[in-house]
């Protein structure tokens, strides 16, 4: 049974309405996980390879390691440490059992 000239019109029309409705979806999904600059970076024209101050300090501090190879960062930052490699090894292999039983704190104890 052929369509009438209205029908397939209005069909055509459906589906390129919907082709575009999907295609601008899509678009404005991908464009939506660009990474933005910030403005001072696209008003000064700059690459985003700026680095900024970071707003908040750690607690956790650590030497500046410019210009360290690998082997040295570790050796600097083993003198920091307040246990020993295999100390730290073991205590991350036991076995801990933390069940909590309905009204009462979970047992923390190592075995």
């Amino acid at each position: 049974m052929p369509l009438s000239r209205t029908k397939r019109l209005i069909a055509v029309g459906a589906t390129a309405l919907g082709a575009t409705v999907g295609l601008a979806g899509i678009v404005g999904f991908t464009s939506a996980d660009a990474p933005k600059q910030p403005a001072s970076a696209q008003a000064d024209g700059k690459s985003g390879d700026q680095t900024q101050d970071p707003s908040y300090t750690s607690s956790v501090t650590a030497p500046e390691q410019n210009g360290q190879s690998e082997a040295d960062q570790s050796a600097a930052l083993q003198s920091l440490a307040k246990i020993s490699p295999d100390q730290a090894r073991d205590a991350a292999l036991v076995p801990v059992d933390i069940v909590r039983q309905p009204g009462k704190d979970p047992d923390l104890s190592r075995a």
